[in-house]
């Protein structure tokens, strides 16, 4: 062990305890640029000291790898601030300071990097006063990639631009472009990848010495400061030194679509709107439709409807291959169903578009419907898959007029209309949802066909392939929060309060059942080997099942998204992370990832489909859906 233990207050004796294990990543070298590292941990106030360990480095360490420079046990669980020094004997080099949290035994990695030593990070901004990749930024974020971080600059070293002084050697580490000494300065000479080969005595942090923020000169939006020795700036609000040049100053201006929050910022449906972007974080789909609602001005944009009337309500009654802006703003919730696409907004109540059906007529743009909802009520609108051609296959077509049910939070009784419930809107609940008690969840097929979660998370189904009567799925032995049908009209699957997801349907369906080849009775219900299932999305050729840590994944005929046209008959990982949202349009699915939507499927007819990215033939692996027009 190559630390010393300067001093350690422990938690007091019989109380739980914890321990931290400290890590730097650093492209500083040691023992050149640095020889010492120390590491001072502070109680939750920031002015007690609780323990101090200091780390001697050798030449062997590869910090831009990472070196664990510190162990502490003893601690008591909570919120503690970390603060990471790097000594050489005539000086300090840099520091870092982070808010880190410790439970049971933590794990921390501290990044200190060079493109740090010209950036002083403004004291009265609490939430940029650490310095990451060049950037001042939450002290939450102390490794490079936590959720508190901005946008990482590298996915892989090939993403990192050439070191500016010539000589270093990128790696992209959590995200973060370091530059390790590449071993092409002469001797006594060292690698400085911002300034050059300098000599090993005279090696200072860029762009030279200063004693006080009188000899730094001022840039664009910027003053200059003199932080540990070096010339930096201190940029206005609102302005960033993007390209870590002193001569060009603070030279963005933050706000726009490529730098909103910060540097690289990037939005992805190009709106910045007051300091963070306006992208898709919410998507309804249905029946050959697809609809996002973005976060900030909560805008809805919407695709698809290749063969349904009615467009996708931009005032066209024509489909779209791309995302068309319906013209809501403060909208509050979306339902997309088999003929028609309804949306609330905190201003203007219940609107909807779409073709004949629930509405009188064919209407193109967002019209009132005669009725509004209430306060924790919500509409869910029936599904059905559109497939043309003369000869298209029986479960394809689906018959009957579209159906809606109103439900409410709290639980309540549902009340339905359209398709086999009667006129719309019902003022009491109507058969078969009548008998069922207060409901939680419901999925419809475009007739009426449905099924029903309760309550007391318990299924109930009608119609379909149970010939009409009303049967209880009891083989679900717990609590169901969510439940969705295919748009073909024989699949079924719930997802439960527990992480599982549950499947059934006819034996034609033993694909997107996700129970392997021989699914057994496929008409009762049976877990799917997965756990931690936060969301299901049910479509005519995949089920895809979105987990906690926000990777995707799915079954069915194909395509699923796994980059192959073929049946799968297990789930199949789509995304390994990044996924905040998923959901169906019936023969296409879309999910959004790292703020960007993506979609892929394939109509089993051949046909064309608007799945979002302006082509019309579909897509077997996802493609990005570009932002709206």
């Amino acid at each position: 062990m190559r630390w010393w233990c300067l001093f350690v207050l422990l938690a007091g004796c019989g109380s739980e305890t914890a321990s931290l294990v400290v890590q730097v990543r650093s492209d500083y070298a040691a023992p050149v640029d640095f020889d010492v590292v120390e590491v001072t941990l502070f109680g939750a106030d920031s002015s007690v000291v609780v323990a101090q360990t200091e780390y001697l480095a050798r030449s062997t360490d590869d910090f831009v790898a990472g070196v664990t420079v510190s162990e502490v046990d003893g601690l008591a669980p909570g919120r503690y601030e970390l603060r990471v020094r790097l000594f050489r004997p005539d000086r300090r080099v840099t520091a870092r300071r982070a808010v880190i949290q410790v439970d049971a035994a933590a794990v921390v990695t501290v990044l200190l990097t060079r493109s740090c030593a010209a950036v002083r990070c403004p004291d009265a901004d609490p939430a940029r006063t650490a310095c990451v990749g060049g950037r001042c930024v939450d002290p939450a974020c102390a490794a490079g990639d936590e959720a508190a971080c901005p946008p990482p600059d590298c996915a892989a070293t090939a993403d990192c631009p050439a070191p500016p002084g010539g000589c270093g050697e990128p790696r992209c580490e959590v995200g973060r472009c370091l530059y390790a000494d590449d071993g092409t300065c002469g001797d006594g000479l060292v690698c400085d990848p911002f300034q050059g080969c300098v000599d090993q005595e005279t090696l200072r942090p860029v762009p030279g010495p200063c004693v006080d923020d009188a000899q730094c000169p001022a840039g664009a939006n910027a003053a200059g400061v003199c932080a540990d020795g070096a010339c930096a700036l201190a940029c206005e609000a609102g302005f960033e030194d993007c390209d870590r040049d002193l001569a060009t100053g603070c030279e963005v201006a933050l706000g726009s679509p490529e730098h909103c929050r910060a540097c690289g910022d990037r939005c992805a449906w190009g709106s910045c709107v007051e300091g963070a972007c306006d992208d898709p974080v919410e998507l309804a789909g249905g029946s050959d439709r697809m609809c996002a609602r973005t976060s900030v001005s909560r805008s809805l944009a919407c695709w698809g409807a290749r063969f349904s009337g009615g467009g996708v309500g931009d005032g066209d009654p024509v489909g779209k291959s791309v995302p068309r802006w319906v013209g809501l703003r403060d909208v509050t919730s979306v339902a997309v169903g088999a003929d028609v696409a309804c949306a609330t907004t905190s201003d203007a109540g219940l609107r909807c578009w779409g073709s004949q059906g629930l509405l009188p007529a064919d209407v193109h743009v967002p019209t009132p419907i005669g009725f509004d909802l209430a306060a924790g009520e919500r509409l869910h609108l029936g599904q059905a898959e559109y497939i043309v051609g003369l000869f298209a296959p029986l479960p394809y077509r689906l018959s009957g007029s579209s159906s809606a049910c109103v439900l409410t939070d709290p639980p309540a009784l549902a009340r339905c209309f359209g398709g086999g419930f009667g006129a719309a809107p019902p003022t009491e609940p109507v058969a078969p949802l009548g008998g069922l008690g207060p409901v939680l969840d419901v999925a419809m097929l475009r007739g009426g066909d449905g099924c029903a979660v309760t309550a007391d998370g318990s299924v109930t189904c009608w119609g379909g392939f149970y010939g009409g009567a009303t049967v209880a799925l009891d083989a679900i032995d717990e609590p169901v929060v969510d439940v969705e049908l295919s748009q073909r009209g024989y699949l079924g699957c719930a997802q439960t309060a527990t992480g599982r997801v549950h499947c059934w349907g006819e034996a034609r369906a033993a694909a997107l059942l996700g129970r392997g080849r021989d699914p057994g009775d496929a008409r009762t219900p049976a877990p799917v080997d997965l756990a931690d299932v936060e969301q299901i999305a049910v479509g005519g050729e995949a089920v895809c099942a979105r987990r906690v840590d926000g990777s995707l994944w799915c079954w069915g005929t194909g395509p699923v998204g796994d980059g192959t046209a073929d049946a799968t008959y297990v789930p199949q990982p789509v995304f390994d992370a990044g996924v905040t949202d998923v959901s169906s349009a019936g023969a296409f699915t879309c999910a959004i990832v790292d703020g960007e939507v993506a979609c892929w499927g394939r109509r089993p007819d051949g046909e064309s489909i608007f799945i979002g990215d302006g082509t019309l033939d579909g897509s077997v692996p996802p493609r990005v859906v570009p932002p709206p027009t």
